[in-house]
């Protein structure tokens, strides 16, 4: 982490920032802090903790659906950020053609994640000091938008 931002304090800004901005529209959206997660008793956190897996992250994910199936991520680790939807295995075996097509048509690569089981469409990460955290709460939001339609067909489909 930056020595001139601290984790806790941007993902809480971060945070703070995206839910207001999608609070006249996207209701059902929640904050997900990986710090709290780092040595909390939940089954996705314990499933990765033996990798050596961060916790410097958070994550937008969309109610009533749980927040490890999908979610916009946004990672910060060594002074860099990046932001991404990611779409747990469970979910989608394969990488679903609509979130392709938004993650891609948003400057994303795709990566998949063998330690989280995901399917991640990622931006390029930068300095985390270069980062205004109102236009990156913008564009977080702007993902939350586009993806959060997809979340239920993406359940649907895998429990059907």
């Amino acid at each position: 982490m930056s020595p001139n931002r601290d984790a806790v304090e941007f993902h809480q800004e971060l945070a703070d920032s995206v839910i207001a901005e999608l609070s006249t529209d996207l209701s059902r959206v929640s904050a997900y802090f990986g710090e709290q997660y780092a040595d909390a008793d939940v089954p996705e956190a314990r499933d990765i903790r033996h990798l050596d897996v961060i916790f410097d992250w958070i994550t937008f994910g969309f109610d009533p659906h749980s927040m490890w199936d999908a979610h916009v991520g946004v990672l910060t680790n060594d002074g860099r950020v990046t932001v991404g939807l990611h779409i747990h295995e469970r979910l989608s075996p394969t990488r679903p053609a609509a979130v392709v097509d938004i993650a891609y048509g948003g400057g994303a690569e795709y990566r998949s994640s063998d330690a989280a089981a995901e399917h991640q469409f990622n931006l390029p990460s930068v300095s985390i000091d270069s980062v205004d955290i109102d236009n990156l709460a913008e564009e977080v939001s702007a993902f939350c938008r586009r993806f959060e339609p997809m979340v239920d067909d993406l359940e649907e489909a895998s429990s059907g």
